[in-house]
């Protein structure tokens, strides 16, 4: 692979060696090197096709421009009423950003000004896992999340949140997620463009990362614009993250609606989640959810299917289902208006046994569709010919 070769030039060399060590160790495209400004000049920087540079001595680097294959990155103060503005940002770093936080803009510039394909080819498969459910209120996007923050918390996996529903509630558990600038609809965009090719640019350049390394898209205001995707689409974009990010696992949170599209993403799915309550009505939404999969994807697709009961109580935690997360109203509070998850206590505690088995790789498919009371199809006739009808 080729490297893309950056200089760090600084008056603080000490500054300069410490981000510069951080993107050398955790952006193998970049090739890094470092030197103070007084020991500047054309020789130096031969080769160099991106230079970061204090923006202190912005006026002692007008002469590198003139080299128009050069792009020059000012390493500045934080944001003036001069450099708030959009345009002046373009091809700036905020000196007292985190490290993360560098390398993320980093790599957006030098994605933006590529003159051919730029990206890291991702060496290892990646392992995709949905989430579903045929009702609303299961828990099932605080267990997709859960699962995320424990795999890679526990096994140091790295996981990207992909959501799906039709309005995304990434924001409600995500305080990372409020403020992004550049969100997925940027993203499918660059992505989609006519100009796609000759300006590509990662997809980390529109993900957060939260507290336990689990990654996610901004989420846009409004519908969720990755359901608006065609086939193809779809297809093209989740080659892309491969191709362009090394996500061991990517965890899918589908809506319950069911078309060939989410056919499709299940399909990429090794295993799928059909989370469910105890309630009668969860278990008959859940069997009609998983009859109308099989109905349109045969076996091949609910041989996938695994099913969890949450919000379990003491009384039928010895019955049925194997994969059981017991309710625990205690991992789960309200700060800054966001659902904290807390994966610590006994909600953590059923996670913690799924996310062995997922890691471990002794996930099989395993489906019963019960209530508090047991299978669903010992229940009363007229009372499942209630529900249907409700």
């Amino acid at each position: 692979m080729t490297k893309i070769e950056i200089m760090i030039i600084m008056e603080d060399i000490e500054y300069g060696k410490a981000i510069g060590g951080y993107l050398a160790r955790n952006a193998p495209e970049f090739a890094i090197r470092i030197i103070g400004i007084s020991q500047t000049n054309e020789g130096k920087v031969k080769g160099c096709r991106y230079i970061l540079v204090d923006e202190a001595f912005k006026d002692e680097f007008q002469e590198f421009k003139l080299d128009k294959s050069r792009i020059i990155v000012f390493i500045s103060e934080p944001p003036t009423e001069k450099t708030a503005d959009p345009e002046m940002r373009e091809n700036r770093i905020f000196k007292y950003d985190s490290a993360p936080v560098i390398l993320r803009e980093l790599r957006y510039i030098c994605s933006l000004n590529a003159g051919a394909k730029y990206h890291v080819k991702n060496q290892r498969p990646v392992e995709y896992a949905g989430f579903c459910s045929g009702g609303s209120g299961t828990g099932k996007t605080v267990v997709s999340i859960g699962l995320a923050r424990d795999i890679s918390k526990r096994y140091g996996k790295k996981v990207l949140y992909l959501n799906y529903e039709d309005f995304p509630s990434t924001k409600a558990y995500f305080i990372e997620a409020l403020d992004g600038s550049r969100t997925i609809s940027d993203f499918l965009y660059y992505i989609f463009r006519e100009r796609s090719n000759s300006c590509p640019v990662l997809p980390s350049s529109f993900m957060f990362k939260d507290r336990l390394q689990v990654h996610g898209f901004y989420p846009e205001e409004g519908s969720n614009e990755l359901k608006s995707l065609s086939l193809m689409e779809l297809e093209r974009f989740l080659d892309y993250l491969e191709e362009n990010e090394d996500f061991e696992y990517v965890f899918i949170d589908f809506s319950g609606a069911i078309n060939e599209e989410s056919l499709y993403l299940l399909g990429k799915c090794r295993i799928a989640y059909l989370i469910g309550d105890e309630t009668a009505v969860s278990a008959l939404k859940n069997r009609t959810y998983y009859e109308y999969v099989k109905s349109r994807g045969g076996e091949t697709m609910t041989n996938k299917i695994v099913n969890i009961i949450n919000k379990g109580s003491n009384d039928s935690a010895a019955n049925g289902s194997r994969l059981r997360i017991m309710e625990d109203d205690g991992s789960f509070y309200a700060k800054s208006n966001i659902t904290q998850i807390s994966i610590s206590g006994v909600f953590g505690d059923g996670i913690k046994a799924i996310g062995d088995r997922l890691v471990k790789g002794e996930m099989k498919a395993e489906v019963s569709f019960e209530t508090g009371g047991g299978e669903i199809d010992h229940l009363p006739k007229q009372m499942l010919k209630g529900i249907s009808n409700a």
